[in-house]
């Protein structure tokens, strides 16, 4: 399964990494309805992170992530995170550990503690992960309080660590009781296992499919998927081939066969509709945007999740649409709309 790292660097990268503890772990500092003293927080959707005293798990406060009303469309995405200096931390293996409950998830949103370290950068320019693990393969949903761990091991050279909680799709989470602790080797990084364990759970051809061995290796730049959006490109320029050469005055059609034609219009218009779904019409009608938006993600949680199990036997939880394209919620969605379009277009 392909990890979403990148999707948390805008923020991440934003803050300088003076710190080497977390600030205001307990939630303890300010006052109901406030922002989190010590905390960044981001939002796609118009989601608000804010201090609750409204039953925490430890002391008389907690974080509040509320995407349960998200504006526009598109991502529903809503991140609280700190970024500490990673010396202290060097050659460690370290836990980062905090409560979380839920409340009012619609289909297929989920809340995840996410934690990394983060490497100097290559001497190309690109950006290297030491250890990165979003709890993809074991999104939290309960409603009750259970402190939950991450566990990973800090290289030698990484310049700074990164951690907080996210919420994709619509609904609430509340985060408490946050730390960062040095735990023996003996403890096992939660990382690595979780890609082993989601990748053990996929069909071998799935897996050589999406170009994932059993040591999950870093993905190739172009993937069998592309062929998909490769294939809606050329009907794209099929279906607008000039019909006539330019200063022709005996009629002779240079354009494809009819047949061809017509089918490549009707798939072109499907396929792109259907991949920018919801909009344009959360555009178009802005007074019911969250409601489609909602919709189609339950629709598109649900197709993904059908053939995910149906088609390719993956059972393992999926990691839904977080601001990252290269995943495989995403491959398998594009592969639906592919089909759906294909479908629309025959017919």
């Amino acid at each position: 399964m392909v990890l979403a790292l990148c999707a948390f660097d805008a923020g991440a990268r934003g803050q300088a990494p003076a710190r080497t503890e977390l600030a205001n772990a307990g939630l303890e500092q300010g006052s109901p309805g406030e922002a989190p003293t010590g905390w960044f927080f981001s939002s796609s959707c118009g989601g608000k992170a804010s201090i609750d005293a409204d039953e925490p798990f430890a002391g008389a406060q907690s974080a509040l992530i509320d995407a349960s009303a998200p504006t526009g469309s598109g991502q529903l995405f809503s991140n609280l995170m700190q970024s500490l200096d990673a010396q202290p931390w060097r050659g460690k293996r370290v836990r980062f550990r905090a409560a979380v409950r839920t409340a009012e998830l619609a289909a297929g949103a989920a809340a995840q503690l996410w934690f990394r370290v983060d490497r100097p950068d290559a001497e190309g320019g690109g950006k290297q992960y030491g250890a990165f693990d979003n709890m993809g393969d074991r999104p939290i949903r309960a409603a009750a309080w259970a402190p939950y761990d991450i566990v990973l091991q800090v290289a030698a050279d990484a310049e700074r660590i990164v951690c907080g909680m996210f919420v994709t799709g619509k609904g609430k989470a509340w985060l408490d009781d946050a730390s960062l602790a040095v735990v023996d080797e003996s403890v096992a990084t939660t990382g690595e296992a979780a890609a082993s364990a989601a990748n053990s759970r996929m069909h071998p051809a799935v897996r050589r499919a999406f170009g994932e061995a059993e040591n999950a290796p870093r993905q190739p730049f172009f993937t069998p998927w592309l062929w998909l959006p490769v294939f809606a490109l050329l009907t794209f320029a099929v279906a607008l081939w000039p019909m006539r050469r330019r200063g022709d005055v005996d009629g002779v059609v240079v354009a494809p066969p009819g047949r061809v034609r017509w089918f490549a219009i009707r798939f072109t218009i499907a396929y792109w509709l259907l991949y920018c779904l919801p909009s344009p019409f959360a555009q178009l009608l802005p007074w019911l945007g969250p409601q489609l938006g909602a919709a189609h993600g339950w629709l598109d949680a649900r197709l993904v999740a059908l053939v995910a199990r149906s088609v390719f036997g993956i059972e393992a939880d999926l990691v839904p649409p977080n601001g990252s394209g290269d995943t495989t919620w995403s491959y398998i969605s594009t592969l639906n709309g592919f089909v759906l379009a294909v479908l629309v277009a025959a017919i």
